[in-house]
């Protein structure tokens, strides 16, 4: 498994943007990709993918963590590039600022409420819900 921090608050290579936020692509082993979060902005969602290599259409799921703004800033930058990717929760995480927009992604989202929902076969989330609460692991 592969894992490249493309947004965060402090960058370690020349060319990438930092903000209080974070994204992440995981690469697994039988070529599946997971965007996990999108970051505060969009605009450097997109830059620092473009210094990575990562072309963001490419990358056929995104994982949204929870709803905070500095993970969800730059979902809707990806979603104006690429209609069709797999978009996953471990439950209703929408920030209200995209209430609006979300109803385009109608079908393409799957809302996972388990205990350490599985993301895919070898990568699973560190969200537990405890009745409607979340549990930070």
């Amino acid at each position: 498994m592969k894992i490249t921090i493309v947004y965060d608050n402090e960058v370690l290579k020349e060319g990438l943007k930092a903000d209080w936020s974070f994204s992440c692509l995981v690469e697994v082993e039988n070529g599946q990709r997971i965007l996990f979060d999108t970051g505060a902005s969009g605009l450097i969602l997109l830059h620092n993918l473009d210094k990575l290599s990562i072309d963001p259409t490419t990358i056929p799921e995104i994982f949204i963590s929870h709803a905070h703004w500095d993970h969800t800033g730059g979902l809707l930058d990806l979603i104006n590039l690429k209609k069709r990717s797999k978009f996953m929760s471990p439950g209703p995480v929408l920030n209200p600022l995209l209430q609006e927009r979300w109803s385009a992604l109608k079908g393409l989202f799957k809302f996972m409420k388990t205990s350490f929902p599985r993301v895919s076969s070898r990568v699973w989330s560190n969200l537990l819900w405890s009745g409607q609460k979340k549990v930070w692991l």
